[in-house]
């Protein structure tokens, strides 16, 4: 049982640091709004508030999606 245990919680922990395809969605109030994101990793733009612009859906719709790994800040 102990095995079992360790090996769970060793799997768990190689996992929870992998990537993940993770897609943001916001709406915007005027249709010639640009939104950009920031965060913590290069595909968030290493906090660099130009870098990553989100794609326009429609008018009022913004959304990028992108590989992130956990944790995302």
């Amino acid at each position: 049982m102990r095995k079992i245990l360790t090996i769970i919680l060793l799997l768990s922990t190689i996992f929870s640091f992998g990537q993940k395809m993770t897609t943001i969605k916001v709406l915007v109030p005027n249709k010639t709004d640009e939104v950009f994101i920031v965060g913590n990793q290069e595909n968030l733009g290493n906090w660099q508030p130009d870098k990553v612009k989100m794609n326009r859906i429609s008018d009022y719709e913004r959304e990028i999606s992108l590989n992130l790994s956990l944790p995302a800040e």
